[in-house]
């Protein structure tokens, strides 16, 4: 029987705003979806939410600080 993963992507943005995010539909795209089930959350929506689910990947929005500003308060707030 073969083994099926869940993985969960933490985005810190809802949009596509740089290298970071095309990176991260890059590795998405290329991903085994027979082995593994990526899940991404996002804190809003935006047009790397609206790409990511044309793609088939579930997306959960949690409103969250942004880790730019305050690394701290983005951990418990996803917590």
């Amino acid at each position: 029987m073969s083994e099926f993963y869940r993985i969960l992507y933490i985005e810190g943005t809802g949009n596509l705003e740089g290298g970071g995010q095309i990176s991260l539909l890059e590795l998405l795209k290329k991903l085994n979806r027979k082995k593994f089930e990526p899940v991404v959350i996002c804190p809003f929506k935006g047009n790397l939410t609206s790409r990511l689910e044309s793609m088939g990947i579930k997306t959960i929005i949690v409103p969250m600080s942004s880790p730019k500003k305050n690394l701290f308060s983005f951990i418990f707030s996803i917590k």
